[in-house]
């Protein structure tokens, strides 16, 4: 009965042992992830923020699995609003490239179609 109970002990103790590891892993990889953002964000093309965007909601998905202290949460709190912070910078970034791109394309229609740039016309006179 005692070898039972041991290797119950044990059982639970490893359990334990393991959600705890993997609750402090998800607040680590929140870490890691928020540094990364901030240091590497300037460079991402859209294709990096699509994937950043699904990162961290997988990020927030594994930390919602468990149960912090009050000061951990407002780790979080603290890191989740420096990522969406980088996110939300990063979004106008893209959205600034995308207005200055259609704006230079509407501009080169416009001369194009008036005649502005039309050196045939220069050409026959």
């Amino acid at each position: 009965m005692k070898k039972i109970l041991f290797i119950a002990f044990m059982a639970l103790s490893a359990m334990i042992f393991t959600s705890c590891n993997k609750q402090q892993e998800a607040l680590d990889e929140l870490r890691g992830f928020t540094e990364y953002l901030k240091e590497n964000s300037d460079d991402f093309s859209k294709q990096d923020w699509k994937e950043a965007k699904l990162q961290y909601e997988d990020i927030v998905t594994q930390l919602e699995e468990y149960d912090y202290s009050d000061e951990e949460l407002k780790e979080i709190g603290r890191l989740k609003a420096a990522c969406y912070k980088v996110m939300s910078k990063g979004a106008a970034s893209q959205l600034e490239k995308t207005i200055n791109s259609i704006t230079n394309q509407v501009e080169g229609f416009i001369e194009e179609f008036s005649g502005y740039g039309d050196d045939d016309d220069a050409a026959e006179e």
